[in-house]
């Protein structure tokens, strides 16, 4: 049986960069359960190759695109299937390019943050976006002219993925809003980091200590400053048992508007005298996980309100170790935590809620060896043969829509 081919636009797997780690890990799991059935085009590598990401021209732009595909798409192409983050500008274009010039061609779109499916629709505010001024014209464009681009974007006749069923239904709700037209929606869970749960030699816990990571980018969204405040309300509870909460912060600013948002984090740690508990260990490598959560009871995602439906890497990561979670109860945490199952939920924001989670953990360790088994069990939901075994199911559905004289 001929493999079916797949064009895959994804973007780099470059740091910091959750999309592009995410979409290597579908090659990965593909390549694993379903070699002989799938051959995968990364389109990542022509795009960089043609120069496509460091273009802020959509002339030049349209160019490298006319230059890759015209070429790629001679390789007789089954589907396009697409991988779109919040700033992946040159996925986004390449797909409504690609949908403008092969319209006969089925495209599989996911979705990573469906409210916002891009930000940077321009490729310039890309490259300056860490000026305030040009966020700012940014976003004053995307709610004007910007609005009528990602309104022809969802019009391309694509079946559309998301993570979360929060997502789907943000995205239906978008859909609705801009086209009468029929749409397909389709969701499937974030898959594991890794193919199992990995088996790591956990450093073991010393009385009533506990011991609290943070793994992500270091921004005002993900509420590092509600962390720090209830390890400290934690700490002092915690210590008339005679144990402490340790905390290690992993992950690095993205833009330079954060770096006072950082420096305000690391003065609110040395005022209140917490340097030996609180520490901050910057980006670590995929080689320095292994370690990172072997010395972790649980992963701390503190994220304020959000309105979006985005899965969390950060929380796949944990549950490939076997670490359970404490997250806030937004974006899509409520549907991938079971509170007091296989993790802790607390309102957004809410310190004290936050603390009281820290300290009951702290004092009860039957509660966190509940939470470690619930952790792994949940781990199987998203193992990546069951999910490979989901989308190569969507990938037929779309597959029979298609005239079979278009895929001869």
């Amino acid at each position: 049986m001929k493999a079916i081919n797949i064009l895959y636009i994804r973007p780099r797997d470059i740091t910091a960069n959750g999309v592009g780690a995410y979409s290597q890990i579908i090659l990965d799991a593909f390549s694993l359960y379903k070699k002989d059935e799938y051959k995968f085009t990364d389109a990542a590598l022509y795009l960089d190759a043609a120069g496509a990401y460091d273009l802020a021209s959509s002339s030049k732009l349209d160019n490298a695109f006319r230059t890759v595909f015209d070429t790629l798409l001679k390789a007789d192409i089954d589907l396009i299937w697409a991988e779109i983050g919040i700033c992946d500008y040159v996925e986004f274009h390449a797909v409504r390019y690609m949908r403008k010039h092969y319209p006969d061609v089925p495209a599989l779109v996911t979705l990573h943050d469906p409210p916002q499916t891009v930000v940077n629709l321009l490729p310039s505010f890309y490259f300056y976006q860490s000026h305030l001024a040009v966020r700012c014209i940014r976003k004053l464009f995307n709610m004007t002219f910007g609005r009528r681009i990602e309104t022809d974007f969802y019009k391309l006749g694509c079946t559309w993925l998301t993570l979360s069923k929060r997502g789907d239904a943000q995205l239906t709700m978008r859909l609705k809003s801009v086209s009468d037209e029929k749409f397909i929606t389709r969701t499937i869970p974030h898959l594991n980091y890794y193919n199992r749960k990995y088996d790591y030699p956990r450093l073991l816990r010393s009385n009533t200590d506990l011991r609290l990571g943070f793994l992500g980018s270091i921004t005002r969204s993900k509420g590092l400053d509600t962390l720090i405040k209830a390890a400290i309300i934690a700490n002092s509870k915690v210590a008339h048992e005679g144990g402490r909460v340790t905390v290690k912060i992993s992950g690095a600013v993205l833009f330079d508007q954060d770096l006072l948002y950082m420096h305000r984090l690391k003065q609110m740690v040395a005022d209140n005298g917490l340097m030996d508990i609180i520490s901050f260990s910057g980006r670590l490598s995929d080689e320095e996980l292994p370690i990172f959560f072997s010395q972790l009871d649980l992963l701390v995602l503190p994220y304020n309100e959000t309105a979006s439906g985005s899965a969390s890497g950060p929380l796949m990561w944990a549950r490939s170790f076997g670490v359970p979670v404490i997250a806030s109860a937004t974006r899509n945490m409520p549907e991938m935590v079971s509170n007091r199952k296989d993790g802790l939920l607390f309102s957004p924001g809410n310190v004290h809620e936050l603390a009281e989670c820290i300290s009951e953990v702290a004092l009860c360790s039957e509660l966190l060896e509940k939470l470690r088994v619930g952790a792994e069990l949940r781990c199987a939901d998203c193992s990546w043969e069951q999910s490979v075994n989901g989308l190569s199911a969507i990938i037929g559905d779309i597959l029979k829509q298609r005239p079979q004289t278009m895929r001869q």
